[in-house]
């Protein structure tokens, strides 16, 4: 488990996340909207996918689009 900490209007938040995570690309900010306090963390070792084949990629998006018809059109 690894710890992280940043302090906040003289308070100290600290935080227990499952991963490691890159200090130097971390940031705070205040949503302009809501006000609410966003906080990201961009992952050290990012997880990795496998690539889908362009076949497969056409297969999905085919039958995306075969869902989104409404039928009796």
């Amino acid at each position: 488990m690894f710890r992280t900490s940043c302090y906040l209007l003289l308070q100290i938040l600290q935080l227990a996340l499952p991963e490691e995570v890159s200090v130097v690309n971390s940031k705070a900010q205040r949503s302009q909207v809501t006000g609410h306090l966003m906080i990201t963390m961009p992952k050290i070792k990012p997880v990795l996918r496998p690539k889908q084949s362009k076949t497969e990629t056409k297969t999905v998006q085919s039958a995306e689009k075969k869902e989104r018809q409404v039928p009796g059109q």
